[in-house]
């Protein structure tokens, strides 16, 4: 929880001794980057605050009030693996959304699947228009399958914040990742999905409605029975887990066996009210004004990777308009918000093996301990000599891993040097870094909430199945911060499509 500090006389939150205000005074590349870095004591201090926030939520009395919302989902048993049956599947957290057939035999899953893409002026229109086409696709798709004719029960994963009025009905609270049809806040989306499908002649059942972040757990369980949290780090990141009854005063079902519900936690609004305005950046604000839900999921929009690169676009626009990177020349494909894709930051941190950047190949130490000696060898910006707390960087830039960076800034029409390629890399890493750290701070609080010693925990999503480290971060900082844990963090095999079932 939060402690109190003295600084110069004045009694402080310890927290606000972390704040992220970058002076424009001595404004430099090593500012921002200690912008972006959390030490262990800010990890601990967000760890307390989630936990703090988890507490509030699942408070009946508080919970109207709280940002991180608890909702119970009603689902209070995990599979065993002997589960039989054939079921339709619904996917949607995105601007694609799947449908599958899964035919559970005994602890083997079998699955066929086809993936659609939603138009942004369906995502935006309204909410009709929207489970039209969804239930338009859902037909073809049974076509496909040769199963016109025959009703199946159907699980909708739908992964977005929702309350929970059931096992198979839930009210979505707010739209997000960049949708925003109309008509279907506050509105049951099992119900709304029913009834384009009887618009539409299609004949479905739907059993349940979960989000991603139930079904990866419900998936990794199915595997690993001591799997009791399911983590979503992806388009956006959320969390859930397994907790006793008489934590959530929440609850309105039966209180008989078993005496336990997964909590779908919503951690991506933490923060929404204020309280980790002492670790966002200047970049993480300029972010949020040209996003949809501005104010809205502000834990979110430092993690997920619909956001990441757009933070590192932030951060190179500004040290360029400083005149510390790319000579002061900002090109006009850099100036477009969202140019920076997320999915740079995995392709610059990604090893590069056999390629080598420059027409001169490798550099040897001696050459790089030189180039470090005279400020890093081409003319540096503004006459400085490039910043120390990067050199550990260099090395690595002019031996195999700069050359997918430099590409993707001829690709963005921005100066290619070294010195460039460098200091991008780092602001990349300083931002998956930080991300990762800040996940790690949550699920520390989950754990320390559920009080076991061995835990694992089971993760889908395209940032942590993807990028090249943050799985290793994840693993580091949980040793860290919950050293009396042993936890194992296992990748879910498709959890939105059979931990439905």
């Amino acid at each position: 929880f939060p402690e109190w500090i003295q600084v110069d006389g004045k009694w402080k939150r310890k927290s606000d001794h972390f704040r992220r205000n970058i002076s424009m005074e001595n404004f430099s590349v090593d500012s921002v980057l200690d912008a972006l870095h959390l030490n262990l004591d800010a990890l601990r201090d967000i760890q307390g605050r989630m936990h703090s926030d988890m507490v509030k939520g699942l408070g009946a009395a508080s919970n109207k009030a709280a940002v991180v919302k608890m909702f119970p989902t009603y689902v209070r048993s995990l599979p065993d693996g002997s589960e039989n049956g054939d079921f339709f599947a619904l996917d949607l957290g995105g601007s694609n959304f799947r449908v599958l057939l899964v035919k559970l035999r005994d602890g083997n899953v079998e699955m066929k699947s086809k993936v659609y893409k939603i138009a942004t002026e369906i995502m935006t229109g309204t909410g009709e228009n929207l489970f039209n086409y969804i239930a338009d696709c859902l037909a073809e798709f049974k076509k496909e399958q040769g199963l016109e004719g025959k009703d199946l029960p159907l699980g909708f994963t739908f992964s977005f914040p929702c309350r929970q009025n059931g096992l198979n009905s839930a009210s979505l609270v707010t739209w997000t990742k960049g949708f925003s049809a109309t008509g279907v806040v506050d509105q049951d989306v099992a119900k709304l999905l029913s009834e384009a499908c009887k618009r539409r002649n299609v004949n479905l059942d739907i059993i349940a409605v979960v989000n991603d972040t139930t079904g990866t757990l419900m998936s990794c369980a199915h595997a690993d029975s001591n799997c009791y949290v399911g983590l979503i780090i992806g388009t956006g990141t959320n969390a859930c887990y397994m907790e006793a009854l008489d934590e959530v005063e929440l609850w309105n079902g039966d209180k008989g066996e078993p005496k336990q519900t997964i909590i779908n936690m919503e951690w991506g609004a933490f923060g929404d009210d204020g309280s980790i305005e002492d670790i966002r950046t200047d970049f993480d604000r300029e972010l949020d004004k040209i996003t949809l839900n501005q104010g809205k999921q502000l834990y979110e929009k430092m993690i997920s990777g619909m956001y990441l690169g757009e933070i590192s676009r932030q951060a190179i626009l500004k040290l360029a308009k400083e005149k510390l990177l790319f000579n002061g020349v900002v090109s006009a494909e850099l100036q477009k918000p969202w140019a920076f894709e997320s999915k740079f930051l995995t392709d610059i941190e990604k090893p590069q093996k056999g390629k080598v950047m420059g027409k001169g190949g490798r550099m040897g130490a001696e050459q790089a301990r030189k180039r470090k000696r005279e400020g890093c060898g081409e003319k540096a910006n503004k006459g400085q000599r490039f910043p120390a707390s990067i050199y550990a960087f260099l090395h690595r830039d002019v031996s195999t891993d700069g050359l997918v960076c430099r590409e993707i800034l001829r690709q963005l029409n921005c100066r290619d040097t070294m010195e460039d390629v460098t200091v991008v890399r780092a602001i990349c890493s300083a931002v998956s870094t930080r991300a990762a750290k800040l996940v790690t701070a949550g699920l520390a609080a989950v754990i320390k909430k559920m009080g076991r010693k061995t835990l694992t925990i089971g993760v889908d999503g395209s940032l942590y199945k993807y990028h090249p480290r943050f799985h290793p971060l994840m693993d580091t900082f949980t040793r860290e911060l919950v050293p009396e844990a042993r936890v194992k963090y296992m990748l879910s095999e498709d959890g939105s499509g059979k931990g439905q079932h």
